[in-house]
């Protein structure tokens, strides 16, 4: 199941994973105005006619860091995925975007997994099937045997941490604020850690 809050809340999951600490660290540098992890991800600009930004860094413990910015998109466009051997720790450093999450078992899967990707990609639904929701206002698909929208929807804004395991489909980088603009204008700052899953004991 995943796990989402300010990173500052979080302690208590990092105690209970003492080899996450070089992890946690790196992350506390990205949100402190006057690191140079910090500067580094805010000075990320993308590139003319290019969608995003990424820059990949080595940590501690097979750990792997990659600071990006890209645009915000719709739903519509919407990229959902999981991983195997890695568990994303997506950090918010500047900005802010939306993501749909739920079980992979709710969704087909439109790519098996790619191991040399550690990337499993699934139907994106809401291209082809959408009901307006009156508390979101926004479409989301329907699970017509719940009769209950199965996608999650979240807000995420600077100091936000959100860790998607194996079992929790995630799209992210979407704009979902009600009449915004798409494309849309706005971009989002941020660092992905990719971390073991046998680091956790998983």
């Amino acid at each position: 199941m995943a796990i989402i809050g300010k990173l500052t809340q979080l302690d208590w999951f990092f105690k209970a994973y003492p080899a996450l600490k070089d992890a946690q660290e790196y992350m506390l540098n990205a949100l402190n105005p006057a690191h140079d992890i910090h500067k580094r991800i805010s000075s990320l600009m993308i590139p003319t006619l290019k969608e995003r930004c990424e820059i990949s860094y080595s940590l501690t413990q097979g750990v792997r860091a990659i600071e990006q910015t890209y645009h915000l998109k719709s739903a519509h466009n919407a990229f959902f995925e999981t991983h195997r051997a890695f568990i994303d720790f997506q950090l918010v450093v500047e900005g802010y975007e939306y993501m749909l999450i739920g079980d992979k078992s709710t969704f087909d899967v439109q790519i098996p997994y790619d191991e040399s990707k550690d990337l499993i990609v699934y139907d994106n639904i809401l291209k082809d099937s959408h009901r307006e929701s009156s508390t979101l206002k926004y479409t989301l698909p329907i699970n017509e045997s719940l009769n209950t929208p199965y996608r999650t929807s979240l807000l995420l804004s600077s100091g936000d941490l959100a860790i998607f395991f194996p079992d929790d489909t995630h799209a992210g980088g979407l704009e979902l604020t009600p009449n915004a603009p798409i494309p849309s204008t706005h971009s989002v700052k941020k660092s992905v850690l990719k971390v073991p899953v046998a680091l956790l004991d998983l």
